[in-house]
């Protein structure tokens, strides 16, 4: 997801002001918006899943509680990085339904 927000900020802004352009950039920008709320489920469940005992291969060589600590960390970068992308969405974005409820669901 975080590579798809990376494309997304490459466009020119000059290109932006083309409307069939905009218009289809926007419609893109709603389509991640939906993939990352998706994401961010697929993230809650693998925490809710594994927060008793971390996947031995991700904390294989480190001592219980820091390769737990180190596990949650990643989680955590999974849902931030893309998230302080996803604010700096265009206004009309972010006031949307799904964006509203990605953000909600982020909070929590």
């Amino acid at each position: 997801v975080y590579g798809r927000f990376q494309l997304v900020d490459s466009f020119d802004q000059q290109l932006l002001e083309r409307p069939i352009i905009k218009d289809e950039v926007e419609t893109k920008q709603i389509e991640l918006v939906q993939s990352y709320g998706k994401d961010l489920k697929v993230i809650q469940e693998e925490f809710l899943k594994y927060k008793d005992d971390p996947p031995k291969a991700t904390v294989q060589s480190l001592p219980p509680i820091s390769g737990a600590l180190t596990w949650c960390r990643g989680l955590g970068a999974r849902v931030k990085i893309p998230m302080d992308k996803l604010k700096e969405l265009d206004r009309n974005i972010l006031d949307r339904e799904e964006a509203k409820e990605v953000i909600k669901v982020q909070k929590v």
